[in-house]
């Protein structure tokens, strides 16, 4: 519950820088038309709902975000704490001898406070458009019937579109003839188009993101981009004529501003004066101006929508080949550790009822892409036996070796090790566990669990407690 409430927070983060774009782009490209915007808005939705998505070497989250455990990181759950704190890091100067210098600081919050206080904001959101929809439906309680899905109602100052399944077209009663063709061609293009739904889509998820200020500036862009783009379609093939008398339309309908609502979707409720300039002044895109939007929306996508290929340190598994349950083992294992300077060791060690009895460090040079790891059984004498793991790497032609050396009369009962192709976030606070080998050499039983990606310094209790004797290597990585 914690973890998906703070990858919601990091959601919330990453769609604000993309949020932040759209409206610069909508500065600058004045004349874009307003039907790519709403496909850039639908981008920002995708954003703010869809946490996993594409990697890219395009993103620019490979320059502008965290990438942990599969997913972008601003805020981190700091699952090891007693109680469910969240870490928010940011960068802020701090005076030394040499000048000011940006320090890194992780200050906690306690997540059920922050989280008792984005629910009840958000049921505040869905109960006022609860409620804006039930006063809705009462207004439009007492309507007459025109034609098809078109009614008149005596208690409603603007014409507007209600409903999802069968979407009715509300007209004031005392509307004038020669405004209703244009108004109807305008609710029927929402409805075609439909708004009705995307609207409502939209509102949702500013309830779920109603702590993000820039969520409420877009989703007020987005309503007021919508009636743009629905105009455009309107008039795309109208006369002058018929552009003027769209235009008087919208000025006799036009309303005084509303608070935002989930529903309706009205024709003269958003930047009137800004509307009937457009409708004037439209000129059908060109094939130049088509095409431009296009290559403005795919690279927006490009950028934008995919997460980074990886911006953290990472270490992968490339092949395994194991002997069931008795070495030799085998593992390639590439690392990536060009994010910061990282210090890698693998640990070999042996523990005896609960506690570490032999432990040899493996230091692999920094620089190193590919380890080859190897985990070979070595019989000294008929009592006695060893566990050698070697470290190979491509930055040195010497081996790093480690022997294990067992209780007299130990056999092997199970081992835990890699299966399958894995990708390992590889940070200073993991310790990844690679391979385990448990033995007995009494009575004792034995406890075995699957490796799936998990941290030995939370998981490897189990292995060291739960048997008289267990060979255990990990790895570490340190600034």
């Amino acid at each position: 519950m914690y973890s998906a409430f703070v990858t919601l927070l990091n959601m919330s983060a990453a769609s604000a820088i993309l949020i932040g774009v759209v409206m610069l782009l909508r500065l600058i490209f004045r004349n874009f038309p307003k039907r790519y915007l709403c496909i850039l808005w639908l981008f920002v939705a995708l954003r703010l709902c869809c946490p996993v998505t594409f990697s890219s070497g395009l993103s620019v989250f490979n320059h502008v975000g965290a990438f942990h455990n599969g997913q972008l990181e601003y805020i981190r759950y700091n699952q090891k704490s007693e109680k469910p704190m969240a870490e928010i890091p940011y960068f802020a100067a701090a005076p030394t001898e040499d000048g000011p210098t940006a320090t890194l600081h992780t200050p906690n919050v306690y997540l059920p406070a922050v989280m008792c206080i984005w629910a009840g904001g958000a049921c505040v959101m869905l109960l006022y458009a609860a409620v804006s929809y039930a006063r809705v439906r009462r207004r439009t309680k007492e309507s007459i019937p025109y034609e098809g899905n078109i009614y008149f109602c005596d208690r409603i100052p603007s014409p507007f579109v209600l409903g999802l399944a069968r979407p009715k077209i509300y007209l004031p009663s005392d509307m004038e003839e020669a405004q209703m063709q244009p108004v109807i061609a305008h609710e029927r293009t929402h409805i075609a188009r439909l708004d009705p739904w995307r609207k409502l889509l939209g509102f949702l998820l500013l309830s779920i993101h109603w702590f993000n200020p820039l969520v409420w500036a877009a989703y007020g862009l987005f309503c007021r981009d919508m009636e743009f783009a629905c105009d455009e379609q309107v008039i795309r093939n109208m006369a002058p004529a018929g552009k003027q008398a769209y235009s008087k339309a919208l000025l006799a309908c036009s309303v005084p501003g509303k608070f935002i609502t989930a529903c309706p979707v009205a024709f003269g409720e958003a930047s009137v004066k800004q509307r009937i300039r457009g409708i004037l002044n439209y000129r059908k895109p060109t094939f130049r101006a088509i095409l431009a939007a296009v290559v403005i929306c795919l690279t927006v996508a490009a950028c934008f929508l995919t997460n980074p290929v990886r911006a953290g340190d990472y270490m992968k598994l490339k092949s395994y080949h194991n002997t069931p349950f008795d070495p030799p083992q085998t593992a390639e294992i590439q690392l990536h550790t060009s994010t910061f300077n990282t210090a890698v060791t693998i640990h070999a060690e042996l523990w005896e009822n609960g506690t570490c009895t032999q432990s040899i460090p493996l230091d692999i040079p920094q620089g190193t892409k590919n380890v080859r790891l190897s985990l070979n059984r070595e019989a000294k004498d008929y009592a006695t036996t060893a566990y050698q793991i070697q470290v190979d790497t491509d930055s040195s032609e010497e081996s790093l070796t480690a022997s294990i050396f067992l209780p007299e009369n130990s056999y092997l009962l199970n081992s835990l090790e890699w299966s399958g192709a894995k990708t390992i976030d590889l940070t200073p606070d993991r310790d990844i566990l690679l391979s385990a080998m448990i033995f007995d050499h009494g009575e004792a039983g034995f406890f075995l669990f699957s490796f799936d990606n998990e941290d030995y310094r939370e998981n490897g209790y189990r292995l060291q407690e739960a048997s008289e004797c267990a060979v255990i290597v990990w790895m570490s990585a340190q600034n």
